[in-house]
């Protein structure tokens, strides 16, 4: 689990992104890798944290979008769980005829 920083020390659970520009500083300085220091090195503090906020709500749409495309491939395969049910009761019901007429 990453660990984020603010100018007080840890941010905790209990601790605000909203509510709290020092905690919000600190998380958005944290998620900044090598690469982008360079594009990111010259904004204002308020400006990385609304790319940062940008950034947490893409991450979440991305989120919402896998998770609904999770849940049509469920929907898939219990759909494809039934056709199997009933095409082995029809391959059942055929060995069985089979076996009365032999």
């Amino acid at each position: 689990m990453p660990y984020f920083g603010s100018s007080r020390g840890l941010v905790t659970v209990n601790d605000s992104l909203l509510l709290d520009n020092e905690v919000s500083i600190g998380v958005a300085r944290s998620l900044v890798i090598p690469k982008d220091v360079r594009v990111l090195g010259t904004r204002d503090d308020n400006r990385l944290v609304s790319d940062a906020m940008a950034l947490s709500v893409q991450s979440a749409a991305s989120i919402a979008t896998v998770g609904h495309r999770l849940i049509e491939k469920s929907h898939e395969v219990q759909v494809l769980r039934a056709q199997l049910a009933a095409e082995r009761n029809l391959v059942d019901d055929y060995q069985r005829d089979i076996k009365r007429k032999g």
